[in-house]
């Protein structure tokens, strides 16, 4: 399938699967400038908190403490606005700017400009509840998109509202998620920082102010300001990452930086494996000689007598012919192995006369010894002489009368298992597949098609000859079978690279399901996009590595 940018908004699911990728990926002196910038002015908040609820000089310093404050306010925004450009930086594929005084100063002007409205702004929206989204967008974007250039506030203001007020189903859903997300966060930092000191008392015996203070230090405003500074600081660098995402997918509807960026990865690639491909074939073009030439044609005509096209075809259908391929295929369409001895309906009723067999024959032993210890042990209670023999031919037709109610009773359920099967069999007999849909049109999806329809237009296409379309049908059943595993997601913009990546990166625990999936999307686009002929070899090892991508994927 084509790479094609999406003009509609991306998922909001997908883009916090992409911005915790990017920032997993980030490096340390990345998410440095992050932190140098917001630990200090949440250490400074706490203090500054701590202080003014209990400190009885606190009248005295709070003018100079908020000072202080707004000025580690001012640090931190400074901070994350070079944390969002060294991102947008590498989403760009371009080289970060050189931060001069007079960039930071212009920086450190908006921001503060800015920034100190939120304040008031922000609980205000919240309190009001609908404006709350793109208020908190607004700002957001205010830090993601200042990039110290010389424009004027206006112009930052500008390009901030435009970016907040693009895809709000968007936003709102992703602040839905995380905001959910941040309330575990929240809960699982006050879990340990109640359980910490406990802890400690326990294993080291030091006592402290919450210990000592009970259970009512946990309605303490200071440890619930400790509690949501620590979820802050583990959920804000996601958040940051998470719009600066929006603000460059937002941008690249008018600039094309997307297509950009992917256009200069390519040509990195490109240069790399041309580079790679000249000192190969320097290294190769002194070793080369007449030998090499004659091991060539030689393995070249071993390969074509190697195997016969006969052998080959039974071998196919020796494997598909296995339940773990068969099992979800219709009964009219399943691979049935044939018997050299019988056939099935006298091997099942072999099978109910052993299992009947293997049932009875215990019972028989059992009532057989019970009447034993009647006839031999218990004199007193011996039946006439005339009655000796009724009581054993009385057990052997009750017994023979047992085994013929469960052979009655198996044979009822079996019938009335199968007859509405066989009657919707007969009115509406099994056609093959035909080819309704136009294959070679690139917009259509994998989930076009159940998963068996695939299997069976891939071996209609290639009874047919046409093992291009084949390979293609066969492909999308293979993507059926990920996307319902959860390993894709299936979507219209995404390319067969992009579920590459996809697949990588959600089953990183199963490489070889990763590297057999990449093989497969090479050839595929081999075949597809490119010039090479497909004959009916290329085809059957494809289609077998696509079973063995199911298989791996089911297990």
């Amino acid at each position: 399938m084509k790479a094609t940018r999406p003009e509609t908004a991306p998922g909001a699911v997908p883009l916090i699967e992409e911005g915790c990728h990017l920032l997993r990926n980030l490096p340390y002196s990345v998410l440095a400038a992050y932190f140098v910038g917001t630990l200090p002015f949440i250490l400074g908040l706490l203090f500054f908190w701590s202080d003014m609820s209990r400190s009885a000089l606190a009248p005295r310093h709070c003018s100079a403490g908020a000072l202080g404050l707004g000025l580690l306010f001012i640090w931190m925004k400074c901070w994350q606005t070079v944390f969002c450009r060294q991102i947008a930086s590498r989403l760009m594929r371009q080289a970060a700017p050189t931060w001069t005084l007079s960039r930071l100063a212009r920086i450190m002007a908006r921001q503060s400009a800015l920034q100190a409205s939120g304040f008031v702004l922000l609980p205000l929206a919240v309190l009001f509840t609908v404006p709350a989204a793109w208020a908190y967008a607004f700002y957001q974007n205010v830090t993601v998109l200042d990039d110290g250039s010389p424009e004027g506030l206006a112009t930052l203001v500008r390009r901030a509202w435009r970016q907040t007020v693009l895809w709000p189903r968007q936003n709102h859903l992703m602040l839905l998620v995380l905001g959910a997300f941040g309330l575990f966060v929240f809960l699982n930092g006050t879990l340990f920082l109640a359980l910490a000191p406990s802890l400690l008392k326990r294993f080291v015996g030091i006592d402290t102010l919450f210990t000592l203070s009970g259970v009512w230090g946990l309605f303490n405003t200071t440890f619930l300001a400790v509690s949501v500074a620590l979820a802050h600081a583990c959920l804000d660098p996601l958040l940051k990452t998470l719009y600066t995402l929006r603000c460059f997918y937002g941008r690249s509807l008018r600039t094309g930086e997307d297509l950009r960026a992917r256009l200069a990865g390519l040509r990195r690639t490109a240069a790399g494996v041309v580079l790679l491909a000249l000192l190969i074939a320097g290294t190769n073009v002194q070793q080369v000689d007449a030998a090499d030439g004659r091991a060539w044609e030689a393995a070249g005509r071993e390969r074509a007598a190697g195997i016969q096209s006969e052998e080959l075809d039974a071998a196919i259908r020796g494997v598909l012919a296995q339940p773990r391929y068969t099992w979800r295929l219709p009964r009219g369409q399943a691979v049935v192995v044939e018997e050299t001895q019988h056939g099935w309906f006298a091997s099942f009723f072999d099978w109910l006369k052993e299992a009947v067999r293997s049932i009875m024959q215990p019972i028989a032993r059992w009532l057989e010894r019970l009447w034993e210890y009647l006839w031999e042990r218990a004199p007193e209670i011996r039946p006439p002489e005339a009655k000796r023999s009724m009581w054993p031919d009385l057990a052997k037709g009750l017994l023979v009368l047992a085994g013929v109610a469960l052979v009655a009773l198996v044979a009822a359920a079996i019938h009335h298992h199968y007859r509405p099967k066989t009657k919707r069999t007969d009115r509406q007999p099994a056609t093959p597949v035909t080819t309704v849909l136009d294959l070679s049109d690139d917009r259509i999806r994998a989930d076009a098609l159940p998963i068996d329809e695939w299997l069976q237009l891939a071996q209609q296409l290639a009874a047919e000859g046409r093992f291009r379309l084949a390979m293609r049908a066969c492909f999308f059943s293979t993507m059926g079978v990920l996307a319902n595993r959860h390993l894709i997601m299936l979507a219209d913009h995404k390319s067969n690279r992009e579920y590459e990546r996809e697949v990588m990166r959600r089953a990183s625990d199963r490489p070889a399901l990763g590297a057999a999936f990449k093989w497969s999307v090479d050839r595929l686009d081999r075949a597809w996009y490119g010039m090479r002929t497909i004959n009916r070899d290329d085809f059957t090892r494809f289609a077998v590595q696509q079973q063995e991508i199911a298989a791996r994927a089911q297990g």
